[in-house]
């Protein structure tokens, strides 16, 4: 599968893709390259930064680039065709699983083997008039909203103890002007073990 992600914070995409396959382990093996190929500004984190990733069976590569405007996109190679997540959409793009023409490497066989390939195939491979596959490409889009509160309430849920998954250590609301405030919420026992939420809010919502 391969991941594209235009800036940092890249455990999002390797923890939304171990939740889609249902891993829960650490590669395998890993290979990275990269480096400060753009923005020679004094930091030491790579703004180009590709890896390998092998989890069980399943390869992953990894492309971080922040010299470029790209789509952060997620996809699922497979026998049966690909699925690509975007941050808002999802796509299906089906495929048959099977060579859908002649190998394209006959053409380097003399022209009697070639032609004898080229003849057997279509034979055996070639649809029957009017039953020709049209594979249908398949989008969902959805509409951008403010996906704090469904966090906070995931993070929020009982766990199976009974007891919340996880806990407001504190909560800090102070006024930043007439129209918004700044909230600091610390989440602890959260998928990771720390996380920090900073949102601006309404006084309403407040």
């Amino acid at each position: 599968m391969e991941l594209v992600w235009r800036g940092d914070l890249l455990v999002h995409l390797l923890s939304g893709m171990q939740f889609v396959l249902g891993i829960n382990e650490a590669p395998k093996r890993a290979s990275a390259f990269g480096g400060i190929y753009r923005w020679k500004d004094g930091r030491n984190t790579p703004d180009v930064h590709p890896v390998l990733f092998e989890y069980a069976n399943v390869p992953v590569y990894m492309r971080l680039t922040l010299g470029t405007e790209t789509a952060e996109v997620t996809r699922f190679l497979g026998s049966k065709g690909i699925i690509e997540l975007t941050e808002f959409g999802l796509t299906h793009i089906p495929q048959p699983g099977v060579d859908m023409a002649p190998s394209y490497y006959c053409y380097g066989l003399p022209s009697r083997l070639r032609n004898a390939y080229f003849k057997q195939w279509h034979e055996e491979h070639d649809p029957k008039p009017g039953q020709e596959p049209a594979p249908q490409t398949v989008s969902y889009k959805g509409n951008d909203y403010d996906d704090l509160r469904p966090h906070l309430w995931n993070f929020s849920r009982p766990s199976g103890r009974g007891s919340p998954s996880c806990k407001t250590l504190s909560s800090v609301i102070t006024p930043r002007s007439a129209v918004t405030w700044q909230t600091n919420l610390t989440i602890a026992r959260a998928p990771y073990i720390g996380m920090t939420f900073r949102r601006r809010l309404s006084p309403k919502a407040v």
